[in-house]
Order: structure tokens, then sequence, then C-alpha cells
């Protein structure tokens, strides 16, 4: 098997590979695009780390660049949703709709997350990452290069850095460098089990 997701998608495939794993099946590469293990936000760390400190001043430049990437939601209808606050603002149409939606999937998603307490993996995990952090991550993440999918991956991490952010990743120009480092990666395990 080949697997591949982004964020939370990794976490998916994360869960496929080490489920066939299980039943005897062998998961040739597993990529796991941009992604976190969920629970090293909940272990406590400290703020003051020059690495951590080196991660945001790379990183908060393109914070805001990152957030408007995502589909633009204002931030006023996120903290009024966050806290199950109903806003004032009008909705307008469709667009509001759309963004509505992906809003909901996301917080589906990250509950989905949190709750997920991933088992080890006897595999290897092709991590690739963006090389830029986003407020929660640069913040409350680990600063390890391999973003804590060491400690559950028993075949080891190989990490593969693009540039970018999060959600820039999946854009122009970056998505190329995506492409190009996902095909290596896929080629190079394709040689080895030959």
């Amino acid at each position: 098997y080949y697997l591949a997701g982004f964020c939370f998608g990794g976490l998916l495939a994360y869960e496929i590979a080490r489920q066939l794993e299980q039943r005897g099946q062998l998961t040739a590469l597993l990529a796991i695009i941009d992604g976190f293990p969920p629970r090293v936000f909940h272990r406590k760390r400290p703020f003051y780390d020059p690495l951590r400190l080196q991660i945001i001043r790379q990183s908060a430049p393109y914070w805001m660049q990152g957030y408007q990437a995502f589909g633009g939601l204002r931030l006023k209808e996120r903290v009024f949703s966050k806290f199950g606050l109903e806003s004032s603002s009008p909705q307008d149409g469709a667009r509001s709709t759309r963004q509505e939606r992906r809003h909901q999937i996301t917080e589906v998603n990250q509950r989905a997350g949190d709750d997920y307490e991933p088992q080890e993996y006897g595999g290897q995990v092709t991590l690739i990452r963006a090389q830029l952090l986003g407020v929660r991550h640069a913040l409350f993440g680990p600063v390890d290069p391999q973003r804590g999918w060491g400690s559950l991956a028993k075949g080891g991490v190989s990490v593969r850095s693009i540039d970018g952010t999060h959600v820039g990743i999946l854009t122009n120009p970056y998505v190329s460098e995506l492409a190009k480092e996902l095909n290596d990666a896929l080629q190079t395990t394709m040689v080895i089990n030959r």
C-alpha cells in the first residue's frame, strides 16, 4: 500500500497503515504531509526555547497570509463560533455557506484529532513538512524536526522540508515542490521494494 495524507488526512493515513500492519499487510509508503500526532500538544513544554523562538520569528510574518489563504474566515466569526455564541454579522450567500461548511469540517476534524490516541507503528513515516509553522504549532507544538512522529514510528521518520506555510504548500509556487518531494518519496520506496 502507498498512503499519504495532508494534515488530518495524515492521521487517517497513519491509522490505516497501523491497522494494515496489525493484519499482516505491508505499507510501502506512509507519507504524512505537514501533520502532527494530536497528543504532542498535550505535553507541557517550556515556552522559552531558543529553537521555538527562532521558529516563531521565521513563521510569524506568514501567519495572516496563511489564514487568508485558507478561506479568509473572519476572526470574529471563528471566536464567536468557538465559544458557542451567535454572531450579529450578516451572511453573504453561498460564499459564507462554503466558508461556514469548511469551518465546521475543520472543527470536526480538530475534535476527532484531539480524541485520537495514536499507537506505535512498526514502519517508517515519511514526513513532508512546511518550513513555516502556524500559530498553534509554533507556540505549543514540538520543536523537533520530526514533529513528534519519532516516538510513534518505530521504523524511523524520513523528514523532507519544503518552503511555505501549512496551507501555503498547497498553492503555487510551493505545491510543485510538494509534488516533487512526494514523487521522490514514492520513487525511492518503489526502488527499495523491488
